[in-house]
């Protein structure tokens, strides 16, 4: 498990074991099925994304699709690729009782357009 410090305290990352450095090696990035938010007033929410750390500091940069997590919704589990800056990722994500595989940028996820084999999908070309 990774961690971050914010100005809320320690934030748990449970990087899953896909990690990638990007090509440029500034930063490591992983999934993160369950990320920790602790807000101002003791409220505890959950959220999944791509954290993305400095390899210098270790520092978290930003967090790549960053989305709120309720019981069912969506979480990353694979990332499988990162331009050279860690901006676009290519990554899988659960949701609506499926399986995706898709383009992250900011904190939005763009469907790949052929979803029929997702078996193997490690192997295609990006």
């Amino acid at each position: 498990m990774l961690a971050a410090t914010t100005r809320l305290g320690r934030i748990p990352y449970q990087c899953l074991d896909d990690m990638l450095i990007t090509p440029d090696g500034s930063a490591i990035v992983c999934p993160s099925s369950k990320i920790r938010n602790a807000g101002k007033n003791g409220t505890i929410t959950y959220s999944t994304g791509y954290p993305e750390f400095s390899v210098t500091t270790g520092s978290l940069i930003r967090i790549m699709g960053h989305w709120p997590q309720q019981r069912d919704d969506p979480y990353a589990y694979d990332l499988l690729w990162s331009d050279a800056s860690g901006q676009v990722l290519i990554g899988a994500i659960h949701s609506a009782a499926r399986d995706w595989v898709g383009v992250i940028s900011g904190n939005r996820f763009t469907p790949l357009s052929d979803q029929r084999s997702l078996g193997a999908y490690q192997f295609g070309t990006w």
